[in-house]
């Protein structure tokens, strides 16, 4: 029922335009739900895959009934603090309404980083009211930036952008290049 009712299909859509995808790129989405965004990304990325996860088994379960016609999408059962990948394997990575739900902010973006190639981008999107156990405030989402910078992203940054009905924080940051 909660993927019924909480699957943001306009937050979903504007981050797959946000992350700027071409056709080759490999893409991460971390408290990936339903796999609403992965399946949004899969028509962009002829050439490249989309990669869910989500620490329920359930989510998982879905998103895979979903996705079952579709070749270049993946899903698995796993935190944010515990991405099964090998490092660098991914261009992008996003999570959307999701980090507010997870155990370690720190060790989650972190994984993130380490999951990420050289160059590579993450982008939060997070709901923009504080009054609601899901949105977070302009502080949360500063102290996102900021746990971003510490865990070796650069350029990370905060904007506000209407999606839909609501307003969102998008919080965005790059990995270095080999030379930095």
């Amino acid at each position: 029922m909660y993927a019924l009712l909480h699957r943001n299909p306009a937050s979903n859509r504007a981050v797959v335009e946000w992350a700027a995808l071409r056709s080759d790129m490999d893409v991460l989405d971390v408290g990936c739900g339903s796999g609403a965004a992965v399946i949004a990304a899969a028509p962009h990325l002829p050439e490249g895959t989309a990669v869910g996860v989500d620490p329920s088994p359930d989510f998982v379960r879905i998103a895979k009934r979903r996705t079952r016609r579709l070749t270049n999408v993946a899903f698995d059962a796993a935190a944010a603090e515990r991405l099964p990948f090998e490092s660098s394997r991914f261009d992008v990575a996003w999570s959307v309404h999701s980090t507010h739900h997870w155990d370690d902010l720190e060790a989650g973006i972190g994984e993130v980083r380490r999951v990420l190639r050289p160059e590579g981008r993450f982008l939060i999107v997070e709901r923009h009211d504080p009054s609601k156990p899901w949105g977070i405030s302009v502080g949360e989402a500063q102290a996102l930036a900021e746990t971003m910078t510490h865990a070796g992203f650069r350029d990370a940054a905060v904007e506000e952008r209407p999606v839909g009905w609501s307003k969102e924080f998008l919080i965005t940051g790059s990995t270095p290049t080999h030379n930095d």
